[in-house]
């Protein structure tokens, strides 16, 4: 090869090492190039309702349907149930939901929340296991009254999402309050006083009161023995007031000829008396008003009666005492 070509092939070599660091990087140019760009990833886990998954009242489970669980009510008192709650939250945070009981009587009717609800109170949680919360209300805000009418009532529980309240669940339940026939007669004692008898004429005997301390409307019926004077004042013969079925007679008022139910012959033949609809339930609590809001003289839950007896001559002076017996059934023609 000449010295001609050889310096030629030099300068092409020379010029080709020129333009290609033009364009291939440097060492460093290409550590920068393969560095990772690191991002910030983002996602959202959306709210969930924490669902209600059971209820129970006194600890016996709630049921869909009804009757439920029974309760039996204290009779002339008031009962405080416990109501509980078991939700279930898939977020794991139902430990810090709002949740609310609703408790409708069965006169109430559906739905049963916020805007109808006889009782209501907010829940509260006393223990959590993971996806799980259990849920109690303060049973003071939840009274049972004695005179609420028996039957099936219903329950709801509403719980808020934490995050997002317009996330809810409601689940309702059903139990019933069991029949409780009771009554008090007379109030305030065991004796029933007459009073003052005059020989040979009626006598309106002493004011006593009955009144219904159960939630079902009664039927009454009544009995009642001779009086007879044990003291050592009238030994006899004529210690003795025999009760004929004419001259003894329980009445809700003064006037005896206004429909008085008359003892009979027989002490073992028993007669009815009590209001026409039967004895009523009470309104409230200290029963100064019926189911229907009479008030006195027309309450026919707590209501006075008299008992007309004519005591014919002679009979000696003393304390005559009998037996007077009244027996309560359910009035079955209640509506």
């Amino acid at each position: 090869m000449s010295a001609k070509s050889i310096l030629l092939l030099l300068l092409c070599v020379i010029l080709t090492i020129f333009l290609s660091s033009l364009f291939i990087p440097s060492l460093d140019t290409m550590i920068r190039k393969i560095e990772l760009a690191v991002s910030t990833g983002v996602l959202r886990i959306a709210g969930n309702a924490p669902e209600v998954r059971e209820i129970y009242v006194n600890e016996y489970l709630c049921e869909e349907n009804p009757p439920g669980p029974s309760i039996d009510g204290l009779a002339g008192n008031t009962l405080y149930p416990v109501f509980n709650a078991t939700l279930f939250d898939i977020n794991g945070d139902c430990n810090v939901a709002d949740v609310h009981v609703y408790v409708c009587k069965n006169t109430t009717g559906l739905p049963c929340n916020a805007n109808r609800a006889d009782y209501n109170s907010q829940m509260t949680l006393y223990r959590q296991n993971t996806y799980y919360c259990n849920f109690t209300a303060s049973n003071s805000n939840l009274p049972l009254h004695y005179f609420e009418r028996y039957g099936n009532w219903y329950i709801n529980v509403t719980a808020y999402d934490p995050v997002n309240p317009s996330f809810y669940n409601s689940t309702m339940r059903y139990w019933r309050y069991n029949e409780n026939g009771a009554f008090l007669y007379p109030v305030g004692g065991d004796v029933i006083n007459l009073g003052d008898i005059t020989l040979d004429s009626w006598n309106n005997g002493g004011e006593n009161t009955t009144r219904n301390i159960g939630n079902i409307r009664l039927n009454l019926t009544w009995n009642a023995t001779d009086f007879i004077c044990t003291d050592s004042t009238c030994p006899g013969p004529n210690n003795v007031i025999e009760i004929n079925g004419t001259n003894f007679c329980v009445e809700n008022n003064t006037v005896r000829t206004n429909e008085c139910g008359y003892i009979n012959t027989d002490p073992l033949i028993r007669i009815e008396y009590f209001p026409t609809g039967g004895m009523r339930r009470c309104g409230n609590f200290d029963c100064s008003q019926d189911e229907e809001f009479r008030t006195y003289p027309n309450n026919l839950a707590n209501y006075s009666l008299w008992w007309h007896i004519n005591v014919l001559s002679p009979k000696e002076s003393g304390i005559y005492r009998n037996k007077i017996e009244v027996v309560s059934r359910f009035y079955t023609d209640e509506g």
